[in-house]
């Protein structure tokens, strides 16, 4: 029985060993014949291929004529996926053969082409998909940037360090910065040395408005400040 046992791994093992060799030598055919169609790909021009495959010249198709049933048999599996029911898929599948596959328009008018193709189209195992899948997609939406500085003007934003804690000590510390940016003036009137006209103020301070949520704006062109008390 040991023995028996023994012969029974060995021969499971020479079966693997062999299925193996078998698909590494179907890679291996596979990407030898790719080649050759990207060679002639890039030889060609696609108009100069469409002639060639209305002259049935071999150089024109992408499929040769002895992978013909593998490739439209996988190809049916992915149009069925897609929807498509027998008689539409075995229409598509004649398109196919007869674009794709070297000496393929002849094959279709004969007897075994036309029996292949409705064989693919009917296969039991095929299992057609429905339209189910739109409703699961997912719309893609543009990012959306939120700048820190305006991209309209060349404002540049104003760091105070710590919160003031009244409107006119902030008014204060945004003067000191003005001035030292090259601003000249009194707070009623900010002028720029490159400005022909006093700057607008955009907002009216008191001396008793707490600063707890306020925008104050100067230099409509230069500078921008925000707080906001938490």
């Amino acid at each position: 029985m040991t023995a028996r046992a023994g012969d029974s791994g060995l021969l499971v093992d020479w079966l693997v060993n062999d299925v193996d060799k078998y698909w590494d030598a179907v890679d291996a055919e596979k990407a030898e014949k790719l080649a050759l169609k990207e060679a002639e790909q890039k030889r060609y021009t696609p108009n100069e291929r469409v002639q060639m495959r209305r002259k049935n010249l071999p150089e024109g198709f992408d499929i040769f004529f002895e992978d013909r049933y593998e490739y439209l048999y996988k190809r049916s599996c992915t149009l069925s996926s897609m929807g498509l029911r027998a008689r539409s898929l075995e229409v598509a599948l004649t398109d196919l053969l007869e674009n794709d596959v070297v000496g393929g328009k002849e094959y279709a008018q004969t007897d075994k082409g036309r029996s292949m193709l409705h064989k693919l189209a009917n296969n039991p195992s095929l299992k057609p998909g429905n339209g189910s899948w739109f409703y699961k997609t997912k719309e893609k939406r543009p990012k959306r940037r939120t700048p820190t500085v305006s991209t309209l003007s060349h404002r540049r934003p104003i760091i105070l360090q710590g919160r003031p804690q009244t409107c006119i000590e902030a008014m204060v510390k945004i003067i000191e910065y003005a001035q030292g940016s090259g601003f000249r003036g009194d707070p009623e009137g900010y002028q720029h040395p490159s400005a022909s006209r006093p700057l607008n103020r955009n907002a009216r301070l008191s001396s008793r408005q707490p600063c707890s949520s306020w925008r104050f704006a100067i230099a409509s062109d230069c500078i921008n400040s925000d707080w906001s008390r938490d």
